[in-house]
């Protein structure tokens, strides 16, 4: 999400850089693709049977949108996962023993799938989908549901150009290789990224703190349109890290570009009310 390392570079100049075990400096372009295929409609029992049994009704209650780090205090805390309860049509962040309600649990969680486990201990795995919820593609993280799903992209837009697609009421999915050859362009054009850079301006509270950052759009206005973004809006915090310095945004840039994340959750305020955009990395 270049928008994310739009915050963390916007005062590289004059802000101390980031380093030990979890710093990121920008590096070379890494080309490995997926080893599995990322459709999650296959349900497979843990001994790797594919016959219709209990652990894929299981399944098909849920649907995994996409996993990512916690951060902390400077530190790196456990794998999260974002996780769609179809039935329901609501969307639910949660960790390793999480209930996911009805005494299903969350057993384990892993960069591209979760083991879940019900109260009669049969475990199934879900994986990363294309796809989106069938009750509900636009399920909300904040537990509510939208209005219904967005499935196409309307003339004009310029979502195709980076590989994504609009699949519900703040809600989308992008091409992780499409982004990453934006990244490159970008770098290949310095000009270009401090325009992304310099169009997230830092907010500051009374005390001089950062607060977030607002979006001053300077250059690469498509992009931003792509993202869902609009000039104004402020970002208060991504995957329920308040954006408060550089630290934290570089720690979220470094993980898109490491493919350690695939989903991340933008809180923003917009006209003074706050909304919820999610975005799901394949």
């Amino acid at each position: 999400m270049l928008a994310v390392g739009a915050m963390a570079m916007r005062k590289a100049a004059d802000a101390p850089s980031f380093s030990g075990e979890n710093g990121w400096r920008p590096g070379p372009i890494s080309g490995a693709k997926e080893g599995r295929a990322p459709v999650w409609s296959v349900f497979r029992a843990l001994d790797g049977s594919t016959t219709a049994t209990p652990d894929a009704a299981l399944s098909s209650k849920y649907r995994l949108a996409g996993t990512f780090f916690a951060y902390s205090e400077g530190a790196v805390e456990a794998r999260k996962a974002v996780v769609d309860d179809v039935e329901h049509g609501i969307q639910k962040v949660v960790s390793e023993q999480d209930d996911l309600g009805s005494g299903i649990r969350i057993t384990r969680i892993e960069r591209d799938r979760i083991i879940i486990r019900d109260q009669a201990g049969i475990e199934a795995e879900l994986w990363l989908s294309f796809r989106t919820a069938t009750k509900s593609s636009a399920a909300r993280a904040d537990g509510g549901s939208s209005s219904g799903a967005v499935t196409g992209v309307g003339a004009g837009t310029s979502l195709s150009k980076f590989g994504g697609r609009q699949v519900g009421d703040c809600r989308w999915i992008f091409s992780r290789d499409r982004l990453m050859e934006y990244y490159q362009e970008l770098r290949d054009d310095p000009e270009r990224l401090l325009a992304v850079f310099d169009s997230m301006k830092p907010v500051y509270d009374a005390g001089r703190r950062i607060t977030g950052y607002r979006l001053d759009v300077e250059g690469e206005a498509e992009f931003f349109e792509a993202s869902g973004l609009k000039p104004g809006d402020v970002v208060r915090s991504v995957n329920f890290m308040d954006m408060t310095n550089r630290r934290r945004a570089e720690f979220l840039i470094s993980q898109f570009i490491r493919n350690e994340a695939n989903a991340f959750i933008i809180d923003i305020e917009r006209d003074g009310e706050k909304k919820r955009l999610i975005y799901e990395i394949r």
